[in-house]
């Protein structure tokens, strides 16, 4: 998932997906790995590893490594439209460790943007799994239910959530999973 900061929105040209609380939580990391200081690209596994973004082999290890081990918790997530701007989640978990919160991502799959200014003024850049909203869950047992703001640009054929279980005391995520909407706005179908 992609995480757009906004501290380089000063350059010029501001990023229309980035956000201060993207900058918050990547600085949240920094804590958890106990880094002297946050960067761009930057790639974060799992909550527990981390490198740059432009060593794809890295990545490939990295993730390959990850799918290798067993999930610590699982999820599951159940997502109905409740509105134009509102959705409702319903989710399960087992396993989860104490400290555990629920994170849910709203995602948009794919989007273009023009750069007016900066590094890469004048190119038009394509992105993927765009974080749009992030939204923490307190869990409260092991399923519940939570009202989940969308963005006003949401549509269900371009949007997903992700919701993943992390550690608030050291960062690391224990389960994921992933619902995507129903091109009626109506449910989503978990994967």
């Amino acid at each position: 998932m992609a995480y757009h900061v906004d501290y380089w929105d000063r350059l010029g040209w501001k990023d229309q997906f980035s956000s201060a609380d993207f900058s918050k939580r990547q600085n949240e990391y920094a804590r958890y790995l106990k880094l002297q200081s946050v960067y761009t690209p930057q790639i974060i596994v799992n909550g527990k590893t981390e490198f740059v973004g432009s060593e794809e082999g890295t990545l490939r290890n990295a993730i390959s490594t990850s799918l290798q081990s067993n999930a610590g918790a699982k999820l599951g997530l159940v997502v109905a439209n409740a509105g134009a701007m509102q959705a409702s989640l319903k989710y399960t978990v087992e396993g989860a460790e104490k400290n555990t919160v629920l994170q849910v991502a709203v995602v948009e799959k794919s989007a273009v943007s023009k750069v007016g200014a900066g590094e890469n003024s004048g190119r038009t850049l394509s992105h993927i799994q765009i974080v749009r909203k992030l939204q923490q869950i307190a869990l409260a047992g092991n399923n519940g239910t939570a009202s989940i703001s969308l963005p006003n640009e949401f549509d269900a054929k371009n949007w997903e959530i992700i919701g993943f279980l992390q550690n608030r005391t050291n960062g690391s995520i224990t389960g994921a999973a992933k619902a995507t909407f129903v091109n009626d706005n109506s449910t989503a179908a978990v994967k």
